[in-house]
């Protein structure tokens, strides 16, 4: 499922409320999906983000009820519903889903069209503040990302990392985060 998808199913489990009014990328986007996140709320779907006209925002995603005991979704909702499972999958079926499809990976699907080829930027006009990063708190260092699954190849092999990593913006070519020795990125880093 693409993100266009999992938006669309998360608005049909009424997991997703949208703002439709223009929302600020510094610090007002990160506030409203902080509170939503605070009182088991939804994901946000952000339509209009202020200085970026064709640009929406999405926050709140993989968030779950926490612990409110009268709400039906469990803290891995969201996550069944991407996997394109039930939202209600008990904790042991889901579980069990993820283990087995991590086990027996999809190989990519290679497109020479498509929706993740509608916006290229490559060389000069690669620059990652055309996207509106939020600055999510007040004493951040910068424009962070969280929870984005950060893709790094090993320069000397086949082997490729994945994991959610937080990352913060330097400028538009350049992003930083924590690279622990112990970690693929941190090793692949050190090479």
């Amino acid at each position: 499922m693409d993100l266009r998808g999992f938006l669309e199913k998360l608005r049909e489990e009424g997991q997703l409320a949208s703002v439709q009014g223009e929302v600020d990328w510094n610090l007002q986007a990160g506030a409203l999906c902080s509170m939503s996140n605070r009182i088991g709320g939804p994901a946000i779907h952000f339509a209009r983000v202020k200085g970026y006209p064709d640009c929406a925002l999405a926050g709140s995603l993989f968030t779950g009820p926490g612990n409110i005991p009268e709400r039906r979704e469990k803290p891995w909702t969201r996550h069944a519903l991407a996997l394109e499972l039930d939202g209600g999958t008990g904790y042991e079926e889901f579980m069990g889903q993820l283990l087995q499809r991590t086990g027996a990976p999809l190989p990519p699907t290679v497109l020479s069209k498509g929706a993740c080829k509608d916006s290229i930027l490559a060389g000069k006009d690669a620059d990652i503040l055309k996207f509106p990063i939020p600055f999510l708190h007040e004493g951040d260092g910068g424009r962070y990302g969280t929870s984005g699954v950060v893709i790094v190849k090993d320069p000397d092999s086949t082997w490729q990392s994945w994991g959610f990593h937080r990352w913060m913006v330097v400028d538009g070519q350049r992003l930083t985060g924590p690279f622990p020795p112990w970690d693929g990125l941190g090793i692949i880093h050190q090479k």
